[in-house]
């Protein structure tokens, strides 16, 4: 079966797409099931590991259809008035500048996921939390940290192990 130009056109353009989303998702993808995060350590003197724990407010789920849904309806109420006003409106006309529109949309928040969590596995700064959820075998006061203003806890410091062995990190997490 022959392809007719516009159809050939169309295909050409669904794949140089989906290849965009899939060299984009693809990292995005492996460092969520593969990606270690970078450890660091912490000085003792840091107050802002030090707030409590709290669960989230709103579920994962609710997030997510809210960032797509309302776009998507944003997006299909403008370009329905758009090709209204133009009197140029039909249903395949619209189906197309959807497609434009939200392939873009999605190409840019896989974008924002891939250097957000490139940002999070390479800087990796210690959640505001840590201390909460890892709980530490540690006091921080004079015996343990010395002076609390100067002393660093590292990766090569007892409390590691401890953390590790309890299957705590709270690394960006």
């Amino acid at each position: 079966m022959a392809l007719t130009p516009n159809l050939r056109k169309a295909v050409c353009i669904v794949s140089v797409d989906l290849v965009c989303l899939l060299l984009v998702g693809t990292p995005c993808l492996l460092l969520w099931l593969v990606g270690d995060p970078f450890y660091r350590g912490f000085f003792c003197s840091d107050t802002s590991i030090r707030h409590p724990y709290r669960e989230s407010t709103m579920p994962t789920w609710a997030l997510i259809l809210a960032s797509y849904s309302i776009p998507t309806i944003v997006f299909s109420l403008v370009e329905t008035s758009r090709l209204k006003r133009s009197s140029t409106f039909t249903w395949p006309r619209l189906a197309r500048d959807m497609y434009a529109v939200l392939g873009i949309f999605v190409f840019g928040s896989l974008v924002n996921q891939l250097l957000t969590d490139t940002s999070k596995y390479t800087i990796g700064r210690l959640r505001p939390h840590f201390l909460a959820v890892c709980q530490p075998n540690i006091t921080l006061d004079a015996p343990v940290c010395g002076n609390p203003s100067s002393h660093y806890m590292s990766q090569t410091s007892p409390v590691w192990g401890t953390l590790q062995s309890r299957g705590r990190t709270g690394w960006s997490e």
